[in-house]
């Protein structure tokens, strides 16, 4: 790709031509939208907004939105239902399929949840928080897309779905983990963190079949 896209918080997205050192494009999008990503053909980025989960997909030559993924609630019981917490779930994570096929969130409450382009969306992942933790702030699919692991910062682990079956596959043991550092080998057999203590900072990496864990 040739292209940078950056998020401003006064709700725009610039595209950046690299080799002009220009802007080719500047789109108006959510005001508190704060993640994106690339689409694998280098023509779409998806954009997340936070506090009520949207995810809004632009074609950056055009300029226009092609698709809005949000939940919509089908009764008002419905929507009180999920407001009853006295806020709404928000997004605290996103990343994007390889192929684009499909989209990951994780919320306020520790839910991890996945989109399809038509707006189809399924729990995988519900920790049943009485309150907001914000505890999952990275996630990851493996390259071939098979796979989408989650950091939970609070109870330090790394979460392991199958995303065929939508399944909780495994839960390896993340001692030491912050932030938002996450990446998955190019064979997708592999995940890395940073794990920081009291006096140092290190990168730790665990094989996802074995569950074993290794400093990088």
């Amino acid at each position: 790709n040739t292209q940078l896209a950056a998020l401003y918080p006064t709700g725009w997205l610039h595209i950046w031509d690299i080799a002009a050192g220009e802007t080719a494009a500047r789109l108006p999008i959510a005001p508190n939208a704060n993640r994106l990503a690339w689409l694998a053909d280098n023509q779409t980025v998806a954009v997340a907004a936070g506090q009520l989960p949207q995810i809004q997909l632009w074609d950056v030559t055009s300029g226009a939105m092609t698709a809005l993924l949000t939940r919509r609630y089908t009764t008002m019981a419905e929507q009180r239902e999920a407001f009853s917490g006295g806020m709404p779930d928000g997004m605290t994570a996103f990343a994007a399929a390889p192929d684009a096929n499909l989209f990951a969130i994780s919320t306020f409450f520790d839910r991890v949840q996945l989109w399809t382009p038509d707006g189809e969306m399924t729990t995988i992942y519900d920790e049943d928080n009485e309150r907001p933790l914000l505890s999952i702030l990275s996630l990851a699919f493996t390259p071939d897309g098979s796979r989408l692991v989650a950091l939970n910062g609070r109870e330090e682990q790394l979460l392991v779905f199958d995303v065929a079956s939508r399944e909780h596959e495994s839960t390896i043991e993340a001692t030491g983990v912050r932030g938002r550092g996450l990446a998955v080998s190019p064979d997708g057999t592999q995940a890395a963190w940073l794990a920081v203590s009291d006096d140092e900072a290190r990168v730790v990496g665990a094989d996802l079949e074995t569950g074993e864990t290794m400093d990088v």
